[in-house]
């Protein structure tokens, strides 16, 4: 169904005399920023580099102690990458007054000089009432801002699940008729080429000519209105920017999973941004949604290209976002990130099963760009997030590496290695190197917290008791879930290399009934039984080196009843009223969560759409000329006959879709006879 304005399908795009706001404007930018964090993170490695020298220096450089030495370098220097950022985004937050900027938008204000900008939502085989209700809550709040006429819908529908296209139809028909066939647009793909990226390629092609900006959402994202309006305002300010991050919050957590991720980006999430922002300057990233793009230099200069080489996992960027803003920044223009703007919320996977997925898919398409970091126009700055990107995984198979390579140390004779635990003092820088480790690691969520505690925002999170606690308690889990990651990162980047590719399906973002303990077992199975081999083959044959790995084997060994735990809806609804884990957006939560919430009360079942277009009263007023006649009867007879004269199964279902579209505060009328 191709209901949107004007087709541009066949225009030729002529940028050679577009206006200024779609050329970009070069800029001198400071360095310092950058240098300050690069010297940061030197240091640390250095440190860290001289205690490892001084253990491998003792046993003489063989081949395999200079790979050792080496991998701890690159290793350590992700370490150093991740703590250098949040401590340059505490200092900064530190010294800032509030952590997001308040806008002042009042419903007086005249929005007419801000041009027609396209809200966007690709969708595949989604949870049809909830996408529509996060459209309606954002639509409703324009609405009220006095903003709506500078904003349009469109839902770009990839679905394949014939009963999800009927839905999709059905909802975007309703929404049409309570606000306007030219406020919300829906399009479906008869063949979905090159996935997400295809589609908003295919928008592009089509109708991008006719507009100046798109904000790119997920089908699980939502914006406020005050945020969708700033995002434009900065664009409308700053014409060398490209494209424009916002960092979403996470809500609606109901496992433990859920609301473990959603609390740590809560509380942890701003130092980490702003220390991003503090180095990357106007050279940042760009994570596929939740963020606003000019469409003209988008569609110049960022088609996606056929990756070189030859790829067992395709030519495709699957990573799209980071291919789109490399190609943005090689032309010359900005990648900023709005860190300081909120108003910009996301939904995370309720479970490890589904977060791991979610990983694999980013494995594959990470790995994907190590042709391009060598590619000729970019800058080094691109060429830095491509590897780092490409590292996140890679770091895993290579710490099994050095963890295997310490093992075979441990079991070879003297003359070849005098052992780890050969003398006290050597043990001791041993331990020591280990524990800075863990503190670079750990620091940042301690700086965090330290942060919300000065700042008097323990209120936001449940209390400082309640803060400190589930601090605490989101620390010891992830301890315990670092070596599944670790054991699945592996297999993600071994499968990848072996060229067996990543299915594309529907993402499960809520699971009502949580994860069993046999489905943990079917997909941790093989973790908790390597687990066991590992630590029993170690305490056999090289008892001292089980201390090292004891936290790995740990975590192995505990995955099914972590996983199981972790994913019960029921144990997060308990700490949620227990205090724990706890969120600004739940304590004070914003009016467009709230109404979301609310939207979310009323679903759409999934098979009613053929009697919903028989009743609903505002789809046969606006679009009774689609229906045949019959029909029409029908309808019309139906809500003018009492309802004590309906059959009872017409009665049911007149209840049911006026509980499924009623609002607060409405009342459902019927037609005049």
């Amino acid at each position: 169904m191709d209901t949107l304005p004007g087709s541009a399908a066949e225009q030729v795009l002529d940028f050679s005399d577009v206006a200024q706001w779609t050329r970009a404007v070069p800029q001198a930018r400071p360095h310092h920023h950058r240098l300050a964090f690069a010297v940061l993170i030197g240091l640390l490695t250095l440190l860290a580099g001289t205690f490892e020298w001084s253990l491998l220096a003792a046993e003489g450089w063989s081949p395999v102690n200079v790979l050792l030495f080496t991998l701890f370098l690159l290793l350590f220097t992700s370490v150093a990458i991740g703590f250098s950022q949040a401590f340059f985004g505490f200092l900064i937050l530190s010294d800032r007054k509030t952590t997001q900027p308040s806008i002042n938008l009042t419903t007086e204000e005249n929005f007419s000089r801000l041009p027609t900008t396209a809200i966007v939502v690709p969708i595949y085989n989604e949870d049809v009432s909830a996408v529509f209700a996060r459209l309606r809550v954002m639509h409703d709040a324009l609405q009220s801002l006095g903003a709506i006429d500078r904003f349009q819908f469109f839902v770009l529908s990839d679905s394949s699940d014939e009963e999800k296209v009927h839905a999709e139809k059905l909802a975007w028909a309703r929404m049409a008729a309570r606000c306007g066939p030219d406020r919300i647009f829906y399009r479906r793909r008869k063949l979905p080429l090159n996935r997400k990226s295809g589609n908003i390629a295919d928008f592009c092609r089509r109708w991008g000519s006719q507009l100046r900006y798109m904000i790119c959402l997920d089908a699980d994202s939502l914006m406020s209105a005050s945020t969708l309006v700033e995002l434009v305002r900065r664009m409308e300010a700053n014409h060398r920017i490209g494209i424009l991050q916002t960092v979403p919050q996470a809500i609606n957590g109901l496992t433990i999973w859920s609301r473990l991720q959603q609390f740590a980006m809560s509380l942890y999430g701003p130092i980490f941004a702003a220390g991003a922002r503090f180095w990357q300057q106007a050279e940042s990233n760009f994570w596929g949604h939740n963020a606003i793009i000019r469409l003209a230099p988008f569609m110049q200069h960022c088609a996606l290209p056929e990756l070189p080489g030859r790829s067992s996992i395709g030519s495709r960027p699957m990573s799209h976002d980071f291919v789109e803003a490399a190609l943005m920044r090689r032309a010359d223009w900005e990648v900023h990130l709005a860190e300081d703007l909120g108003g910009s919320y996301e939904e995370t996977p309720p479970t490890m099963v589904e977060h791991l997925k979610r990983d694999r898919r980013w494995c594959q398409g990470n790995l994907q760009h190590w042709p391009l970091v060598l590619a000729r126009g970019f800058k080094p700055i691109t060429r830095f997030h491509f590897l780092h990107g490409i590292f996140s995984f890679l770091a895993s198979p290579l710490l099994l590496l050095v963890l295997v390579l310490g093992f075979v140390k441990n079991l070879t004779a003297a003359p070849f290695s005098d052992g780890l635990f050969a003398d006290a003092a050597r043990a001791h820088i041993a331990f020591l190197l280990f524990g800075f480790t863990i503190l670079l690691l750990l620091l940042p969520k301690v700086l965090a917290l330290g942060l919300a505690l000065q700042g008097g925002r323990a209120r936001e999170f449940g209390g400082a008791g309640k803060m400190i606690m589930s601090t605490l308690f989101e620390m010891f889990i992830s301890i315990l879930i670092a070596p599944v990651f670790l054991f699945f990162h592996v297999k993600f980047v071994l499968f990848s290399c072996l060229g067996k590719k990543v299915e594309w399906n529907a993402q499960q973002r809520h699971r009502a009934q949580g994860i069993g303990w046999r489905e943990a077992w079917e997909v941790f199975g093989l973790t908790t039984i390597a687990g066991v081999s590992v630590g029993l083959i170690t305490w056999w044959l090289t008892p001292g080196y089980l201390l090292w790995l004891l936290p790995i084997i740990l975590g192995w060994l505990m995955a099914v009843p972590l996983t199981a735990l972790v994913g019960s809806p029921k144990l997060g609804a308990g700490l949620r009223k227990a205090g724990y884990f706890l969120v600004p957006t739940e304590l004070a939560p914003p009016p467009e969560i709230t109404d979301l919430q609310r939207a979310l009360l009323r679903p759409l079942r999934p098979n009613d759409y053929r009697k919903a277009a028989m009743l609903d009263p505002l789809l046969h007023h606006g679009f009774s000329a689609r229906m045949k006649n019959e029909m029409a009867q029908l309808h019309r007879q139906i809500w003018c006959t009492p309802a004590a004269n309906l059959p009872p199964s017409w009665r049911r279902e007149l209840s049911d879709f006026a509980l499924s579209v009623q609002l607060p505060g409405e009342e459902l009328q019927a037609e005049p006879t």
